[in-house]
C-alpha cells in the first residue's frame, strides 16, 4: 500500500459517516419546511413574545374588562370588544353574539346583576405579539351589596390588538358543570310561587310565619322603617306591627334574573292595599328580593321595599268618617269642662297654625292656645256640627271642615249663637289624635 494509500486512509476516516450525512441533509430540508410552512408565514418563532409578559398584558386587560362592568354602563362594556365580526358565547343567554350591537344589548340586562369577576386559575397562550387566548376560571359575585352571591364560570377570551387597542374577539363562558343556572321559565315560575307563599303567609297575620320565609342572617331594608334588620328577631319585630296593617300584595310590573346556581333576584312593583285605623290605604312601592335555596326550601335573604315617590293615596271610609266626628266630640266635650289645659292639650305644643274666630292674631305655640282658651271657655262654648266633609291627608292625618253652630253666652249672661265655618288637620302623633291646624270664621251674611 504505499504514501497514497495512507492518505486515502485518513481521509476516508474525516469523513462523516454516510447514515450521519442522510440525517444532516434530511434534519435541514425539515427545518427549511417548518421555516416555510411557519416562519415565513406567522414569524411566531422569530416573535413570540415573552410568556410572562404576556401574562401581565392578560390580567390588566380583564382588570380594564371588569372595571368597565362596574360602570353599569353597557356601550362601556361592549366597547371592550371588536366593533364587528366578533363570537361571544354569554353564561346566561341562549344567543350566539356576533356584532357589538347585540353585545350592548346582552350587557343592558346582565349588569342590573352587579356582577363583579374574579380569577381562580387561568392560562395564557399567545399567537403573535398582538393576539393570545386567555382561559381559566372565575368566580362572578351578582346581586344587590347587601346581599351577593357567587356564580362559578369558566372563560375563554381571544384578545387581539386592533389600531393599537386591545379588543375581544372571542368570549365563551360557561357555569361550572354541577352548578348549571336555572332557565328563565324555571326562574318565573320560582318567583311567581315563593312571592305568592310570602304573600300567603302575610294573610295568616302571624309574625313568626312570616319570619320563617326569611334566612337566619338577612338584610332586609322595610317600606315603612328606618332600620337595616339583620336576623330573625328583627325580622319578627317589624311584622308584628306591619300585619296589623292587613297588608295585601299584587305584583304590577317585575324581573327576575339568575343570580347564581340556586339564588335568582326578583325585583320590580307592587301594589299593597293595607288598613289603619279604619283608613284603607293602597301603597304603590318597588321592591328587590334575593331568594336563594337553604337545603330544599326557598328562603328570603335580601328584601328591599320602598314606597313609589308620589304613588301612595289613602282611601277615604265611613271609619274615618266617624273618627273625624269622634274628633269633634272630644274637642267639644273638652271645651264643656272650662278647663283650658284639657282643651290645649287636644292641639300640638309646637308646629300649630291656630286661627281663632274672635282672634285677629295667628296662635302657634301652647301659651298661645292656652292663653286664647282661657279666656273663650268663659262664654261657655258648644259646638254642634251642621255640615261637614272629611279629606285624607296621608294615612295618618285628614282635614275636616264645614259649618258648625256655636252657643256661648255673652256679657248678660245670654246664650248667643254663631253660624261658623271650621278646618281643622288631624293628624296621629303616636297613638293619639291632635289638632295641627285650626281655621274658624263666621260664616259671612249674603
Amino acid at each position: 500500500m504505499g504514501l497514497n494509500s495512507s492518505k486515502k486512509e485518513q481521509s476516508d476516516s474525516n469523513s462523516p459517516h454516510p447514515a450521519l450525512l442522510a440525517f444532516a441533509v434530511f434534519a435541514s430540508a425539515g427545518f427549511i419546511a417548518f421555516v416555510i410552512a411557519f416562519g415565513v408565514t406567522s414569524q411566531w418563532w422569530i416573535q413570540n413574545p415573552n410568556i410572562d409578559e404576556m401574562r401581565k398584558i392578560a390580567m390588566v386587560n380583564f382588570d380594564a374588562w371588569n372595571k368597565a362592568l362596574k360602570t353599569k354602563n353597557d356601550a362601556t362594556v361592549a366597547n371592550m370588544y371588536a366593533s364587528s365580526d366578533i363570537s361571544f358565547l354569554p353564561t346566561v343567554s341562549p344567543n350566539f353574539i356576533r356584532d357589538n350591537a347585540d353585545a350592548k344589548m346582552y350587557f343592558t340586562d346582565f349588569l342590573k346583576k352587579e356582577p363583579e369577576g374574579t380569577i381562580t386559575s387561568h392560562e395564557v397562550q399567545p399567537f403573535s405579539p398582538d393576539s393570545y387566548l386567555h382561559s381559566g376560571m372565575y368566580t362572578f359575585m351578582v346581586g344587590p351589596a347587601s346581599a351577593r352571591s357567587a356564580v362559578k364560570a369558566r372563560f375563554s377570551y381571544v384578545w387581539k390588538k386592533i389600531d393599537g387597542t386591545w379588543k375581544i374577539i372571542h368570549h365563551h363562558s360557561s357555569v361550572l358543570p354541577g352548578s348549571d343556572l336555572m332557565t328563565q321559565d324555571d326562574l318565573t315560575s320560582a318567583a311567581d310561587k315563593n312571592f305568592k307563599a310570602w304573600n300567603d303567609a302575610l294573610q295568616t297575620g302571624n309574625k313568626d310565619t312570616v319570619a320563617a320565609m326569611y334566612t337566619t342572617s338577612v338584610s332586609f331594608l322595610p317600606t315603612v322603617s328606618p332600620n337595616h334588620i339583620k336576623n330573625t328577631p328583627g325580622v319578627v319585630d317589624y311584622f308584628a306591627d306591619f300585619l296589623k296593617k292587613k297588608p295585601f300584595g299584587t305584583i304590577t310590573d317585575q324581573e327576575v334574573m339568575a343570580a347564581g346556581s340556586s339564588s335568582y333576584l326578583h325585583s320590580g312593583l307592587y301594589t299593597f292595599d293595607l288598613e289603619d285605623a279604619g283608613v284603607k290605604q293602597k301603597v304603590a312601592a318597588r321592591f328587590s328580593y334575593l331568594w336563594t335555596k337553604v337545603g330544599d326550601a326557598w328562603k328570603i335573604a335580601h328584601h328591599h321595599s320602598s314606597v313609589v315617590p308620589g304613588g301612595s293615596e289613602p282611601v277615604l271610609t265611613e271609619a274615618m268618617v266617624r273618627q273625624a266626628q269622634t274628633n269633634f266630640n272630644a274637642w267639644n266635650e273638652a271645651l264643656k269642662t272650662k278647663d283650658k289645659t284639657k282643651v290645649a292639650d287636644m292641639y300640638v305644643s309646637d308646629d300649630l297654625s291656630f286661627l281663632p274666630t274672635v282672634e285677629p292674631k295667628m296662635l302657634s305655640s301652647r301659651p298661645e292656645t292656652l292663653g286664647y282658651f282661657d279666656t273663650f271657655l268663659k262664654k261657655s262654648p258648644s259646638g254642634v256640627l251642621s255640615q261637614d266633609k272629611v279629606h285624607m291627608c296621608g294615612s295618618d292625618g285628614f282635614v275636616h271642615s264645614g259649618i258648625y253652630d256655636f252657643a256661648t253666652t255673652d256679657a248678660n249672661n245670654a246664650k248667643v249663637t254663631v253660624n261658623a265655618r271650621f278646618s281643622y288637620l288631624w293628624k296621629k302623633v303616636g297613638n293619639d289624635w291632635k289638632i295641627f291646624h285650626h281655621h274658624s270664621s263666621k260664616v259671612p251674611i249674603s
